[in-house]
């Protein structure tokens, strides 16, 4: 709520500055996307790339684990006399 509140403020500051609220309005918004923008770069790219790896090693694995169970399932057929 507060950050509401800040940037309803920044908004009417800037309009105050700049004697547009339309402009204001734009120029606090290209900030904070800005703002987004840089903080994904810095800090969560790397995060999410990390669990990306992470999640391709588990698919790798069940991947291979469900191959092993073909196998199995192929072998017990054959030993019981199935097709």
């Amino acid at each position: 709520m507060s950050l509401v509140f800040l940037s309803s403020a920044l908004v009417v500051w800037v309009a105050d500055v700049v004697g547009s609220l339309l402009f204001a309005t734009i120029i606090v918004g290209v900030t904070y996307l800005v703002v987004a923008i840089v903080v994904y770069f810095m800090s969560l790219h790397a995060t999410i790339e990390r669990i990306s790896r992470r999640l391709d090693t588990v698919y790798e694995v069940s991947a291979a684990i469900e191959a092993a169970y073909r196998q199995v399932v192929l072998f017990v057929k054959k030993v019981m006399g199935g097709t």
